[in-house]
């Protein structure tokens, strides 16, 4: 497994682990979705423009 698939990997952990943490609270679930979305659109997006540039 190399360097970024592990980061990946802690990073869904962590994430996993704060979602465990606040279930009580819908203001930082919503939070929590939302900054979810935000971790897959934008390397999605990266991908897209660097995809782009080297066209």
């Amino acid at each position: 497994m190399n360097n970024t698939e592990t980061q990946t990997v802690q990073t869904v952990a962590k994430d996993q682990t704060i979602e465990d943490v606040v279930l009580e609270s819908p203001v930082d679930q919503h939070e929590l979705k939302v900054r979810k979305r935000l971790m897959i659109i934008i390397p999605a997006v990266i991908l897209f423009l660097l995809l782009i540039a080297l066209l």
